[in-house]
């Protein structure tokens, strides 16, 4: 498996059925060895951490916020020496214990809201969700109004997403197309690549796209991303252009492809 396409698990849930897992919410200095620290003083007491996430709201930031789920299956240190341990770490600030939901079963308790770079909220939701919302309207409205509901709803969250962008980059050139691809394969919507000749053309390919995964059923094509694409094309540029979708997975194809060319004049 190429290395950029390896998956990862998201550090918010954790199943582990038979082992004892617990997590740790620590606030810790944001400076150089800090976390290493903190995992120097699990590695001496012979603990493993099965997931770590450290992101300061802010680069400069004096402190940083970390979450770590650890594995105690085997360890005879009770708890409260664990913990009296990462609290004597000298750059550990403050430390939370999340013991599990239910054996083998962690949430983290602790980070709300999920935010990106300039303060955007991230509201994620797993495949039951996308897919239930697929299969409900095409069930309960027929195809062609939940194909135009999708396109109209894609199109303006293209410009929405265009225009965020724009002023947290300060920029509408082409490189907000890969802003947008970067953006969609962090967040797991899609692994994508672009060709470009801006701004006569963008040709999107999408694979693992998930529009395409859950409309099988109705070789629907992805109708919520072509106008998404369409919507942020046209706001990046500044005018309305029309965008097409080449190939899809629902229709049995490889990938999705998305084409916008611009059209002759005169």
């Amino acid at each position: 498996m190429a290395l950029d396409h390896k998956p990862v698990a998201v550090p918010r849930i954790t199943v582990a059925p038979g082992h004892n897992i617990h997590g740790f919410a620590l606030e810790i200095d944001n400076t150089p060895g800090s976390l290493a620290k903190v995992l120097n003083a699990l590695s001496r007491l012979n603990i493993n951490v099965l997931q770590l996430l450290a992101s300061p709201l802010e680069i400069e930031a004096p402190t940083a916020p970390v979450y770590m789920v650890v594995d105690l299956t085997g360890v005879t240190t009770p708890i409260e020496e664990i913990l009296s341990e990462l609290r004597g770490v000298p750059t550990v600030r403050s430390l939370e214990h999340i013991p599990p939901t239910l054996p083998g079963y962690l949430v983290d308790k602790f980070h709300f809201p999920l935010l990106l770079p300039g303060g955007l909220r991230v509201i994620a939701a797993s495949e039951v969700f996308w897919r239930s919302i697929l299969e409900t309207g095409y069930n309960k409205l027929g195809a062609p109004v939940m194909e135009t509901f999708l396109w109209y709803l894609g199109e303006g969250v293209g410009r929405s997403l265009a225009d965020y962008w724009a002023r947290v980059l300060k920029t509408t050139d082409q490189c907000l197309i890969t802003i947008l691809l970067g953006n969609g394969k962090a967040l797991g919507w899609w692994d994508g690549e672009a060709q470009v000749d801006w701004p006569k053309s963008v040709v999107i390919t999408l694979r693992g796209c998930w529009e395409g995964l859950y409309a099988e059923k109705w070789a629907a094509g992805c109708h919520l991303l072509r106008g998404l694409f369409q919507g942020f094309i046209s706001q990046t540029l500044g005018r309305d252009v029309k965008l097409v979708e080449e190939s899809c997975i629902s229709r049995g194809d490889e990938c999705c492809q998305f084409i916008y060319r611009e059209e002759p004049t005169g």
